[in-house]
């Protein structure tokens, strides 16, 4: 239903926006340069053309190890403009992530501005509450998922609801150089405008296309590859992974919220759609461009046969959020049917919020018990072993491990990735059996033994090859009473103790 705006409904709108700015930096103070391991490797990269050692993980190896290239740039030429203020790539990667949340709060906003008025607030003003606090979102602030997700939406607005190809195309461009599977939001789009114009939106295509296929050929002759080296490490993955994919997602949903929490969350984004489908918001060519994306998305990833990770399910999850925003204040709608005239537009948004206690109690807890933690348990250890290789290990040193995102950063020393993400030729040296010799060639100065990964990937340390080879330099206690970490040192490099 349209609804006149008039000055004071504007002023609510912006009250809720400063609101959730307000949020937004509360979160930000206590989750400040904090990400999961997977991001800084990006991180790395990002770190690495800021110290002027070009886009790459290792120093001199042009490998394209991560799947966000043009996120690590963009990180990179931040970090290099603030690093005097001691803003870095990091504490960039938190302000960027949180700045998409509150981008899609406010496409939210713009998108229903001819709703009525308890709509046209009560919805972004839940949703963006939701969204800032929620487990999942808060373990993938500084991935570049969010900015894409953000990106995406707001494409959507400006092509399908402003009708404004120019700017849509460039936020669609601009997603797809920050992650490249966003071409898929393009696709969807585009296939959408075809469909409902009846004619090839050779604006929108050209807009879009011409930037990214400049940065895929800058791409090209960097890496001479566009596909990142991340694929084929994952793809080795999934070989163990034993639980499907749906399951998987479901795990997931678990771990961030607790069962009431997400059987709340699916019934409300339920009931969200029916009700997207009686009043006919099916047929808005924005939406349907929005769901075809989201459809090939879990599509795609389950096709290319890779792992589940959080960060692919970004933009699934928050709409799955914001249709149970919307059936919640549809239902708060009727539920102040029944109050007592004159109280209605309060009662709207209260019965909301309690139909939405499930999904933000929970989230209020977690940050509560979380503040000033990293969400990424991994983080701590690895950060003390990576500060301990760069005070300790000389410049020139390099380090063996599993796990590289966190332990590369911090460290500041080449890293030789055991998982194959940034050295692809160690995943066909596993499949092999050969990865005992590949290390003895390489002959790092140190290998991280991390307790979790002696069964799979670091079975080489019982090989006869590297008997002798090397010796315990240093233990490190992770929290929670783990076994400790151990780092190995090359006997024949080590410095004279």
């Amino acid at each position: 239903m349209s609804a006149p705006r008039t000055d004071s409904t504007r002023a609510s709108s912006a009250a809720v926006m400063v609101l959730l700015v307000c949020l937004a930096a509360l979160v930000g103070r206590g989750f400040w340069g904090f990400s999961h391991d997977d991001a800084f490797i990006t991180y790395r990269y990002a770190d690495q053309w800021a110290h002027g050692n070009g886009l790459t993980f290792n120093t001199g190896e042009h490998v394209l190890g991560t799947s966000a290239p043009g996120y690590a740039l963009l990180l990179g030429l931040l970090s290099k403009a603030t690093g005097f203020l001691g803003v870095g790539v990091p504490e960039w990667g938190t302000l960027l992530s949180l700045a998409a949340l509150l981008s899609l709060a406010w496409t939210l906003a713009a998108a229903l501005s001819t709703a009525s008025a308890s709509v046209r607030l009560a919805v972004p003003l839940l949703f963006g509450i939701g969204t800032l606090l929620w487990r999942w979102n808060i373990e993938m602030l500084g991935s570049e998922a969010l900015p894409v997700v953000a990106l995406v939406a707001a494409g959507a607005y400006w092509v399908f609801v402003k009708e404004k190809h120019l700017a849509g195309g460039v936020a669609l461009a601009a997603a797809m150089i920050l992650r490249l599977d966003a071409g898929l939001a393009a696709a969807s789009f585009g296939i959408v405008l075809w469909l409902s114009r009846r004619r090839f939106p050779w604006q929108f295509a050209l807009v879009g296309s011409v930037p990214v296929a400049v940065w895929l050929a800058g791409l090209y002759s960097r890496f001479g590859s566009l596909i990142p080296a991340t694929l084929a490490a994952k793809r080795w993955e999934y070989a163990a992974v034993r639980d499907g994919y749906w399951l998987a997602e479901w795990h997931w949903l678990r771990r961030s919220l607790p069962l009431s929490g997400s059987l709340a969350l699916l019934l409300l984004a339920v009931l969200g759609g029916v009700l997207g489908v009686r009043r006919g918001l099916w047929r808005h060519p924005g939406v349907q461009a929005l769901g075809l994306w989201l459809l090939a998305h879990e599509v795609l990833y389950r096709v290319v046969r890779v792992p589940f990770a959080p960060w692919y399910h970004e933009g699934l999850v928050n709409a799955l959020l914001a249709l149970a925003a919307l059936s919640s204040v549809a239902l708060g709608q009727a539920i102040s049917s029944f109050w007592r005239e004159g109280k209605e537009p309060l009662a709207a948004p209260l019965a909301a919020g309690l139909l939405l206690l499930p999904i933000l109690a929970p989230s209020v807890a977690y940050v509560g018990a979380q503040w000033r933690r990293p969400p990424d348990p991994r983080f701590e250890i690895y950060r003390t072993i990576g500060l301990y290789l760069s005070e300790r290990a000389r410049p020139q040193s390099t380090v063996a491990a599993v796990e590289i995102g966190i332990l590369g950063y911090f460290s500041r020393r080449n890293v030789l990735d055991l998982s194959g993400v940034v050295a692809p030729g160690v995943i066909t040296a596993r499949a092999e059996g050969r990865l005992a010799q590949v290390v003895a060639i390489s002959s790092p100065n140190y290998i991280l033994d991390v307790p979790g990964f002696r069964a799979n990937a670091l079975a080489f340390l019982s090989d006869p090859a590297l008997s002798g080879l090397y010796r315990p330099a240093e233990e490190f206690e992770p929290l929670g009473g783990h076994p400790p970490y151990r780092l190995l040192e090359n006997v024949a490099l080590a410095e004279p103790r």
